[in-house]
């Protein structure tokens, strides 16, 4: 792992200024996936172009690719299946599990007015699950680590950055917490086995398990 350089600082200070800027700004979905989409090229150019160095040490590779989406999968949900066991089984056990996947699913429907709707939740969705993936576990995650040549701190502070970014939309530490937690695994997965664990498949497991959170988890509730 190499150390910082002073184009590593120049290129963090871009990447920060840019993305509180977007925090600043936003005033509609619209701006914000935009916000999304750019901090994600930026971050990708800084690496490749400015940085000249290799993306796969950012965590970007596409090897074995089948193993990536079966880790991405499997971490969705393992997680959701920990962190909201009781919502989960306390759904089933009342309906069944069969039945309970068709009442879901009619009842994730039953909320969307229009098909155009859902199009555009669920592509704000992915859009900034890959941001945050490319940001945290990508840029930064690999910044720190070169700043410091410590994994333990360099997942903590990534995961601490993450879990505060996410205080100004929702406003409640219980997010917090959770982004916070949520931050720790994927971190030290990212680090700890970086085959299976790409920007990819965090990206993936990203975006599922939002996708589980915003639109499947709230509708297990009589």
């Amino acid at each position: 792992m190499k150390t910082l350089s002073k184009k590593h600082w120049i290129a963090f200070f871009i990447i920060v200024t840019i993305y509180i800027s977007f925090f600043m700004l936003v005033s509609s979905t619209y701006t914000s996936m935009f916000g999304a989409i750019f901090e994600s090229l930026l971050c990708i150019f800084l690496i490749h172009n400015f940085l000249k160095e290799s993306l796969e040490e950012y965590g970007f590779h596409f090897r074995n690719i089948h193993i990536q989406i079966i880790s991405g999968i499997a971490l969705t949900f393992l997680i959701t299946f920990i962190l909201h066991y009781n919502a989960i089984s306390n759904f089933i056990s009342k309906n069944g599990f069969l039945f309970s996947a068709g009442e879901l699913m009619k009842r994730f429907a039953d909320c969307f007015d229009s098909y155009a709707l859902f199009s555009l939740d669920l592509f704000d969705t992915f859009v900034h699950a890959i941001e945050e993936e490319i940001l945290y576990r990508g840029f930064i995650l690999t910044f720190f680590h070169k700043a410091f040549h410590s994994s333990s701190l360099s997942v903590f502070l990534s995961a601490l950055l993450f879990a505060l970014a996410h205080l100004p939309f929702h406003q409640n530490w219980y997010t917090v917490i959770f982004a916070f937690i949520f931050g720790i695994v994927y971190g030290y997965l990212r680090i700890k086995d970086s085959e299976k664990f790409t920007i990819f498949s965090l990206c993936l497991a990203h975006f599922l398990q939002n996708f589980s959170l915003s639109f499947l988890l709230p509708f297990t509730n009589f």
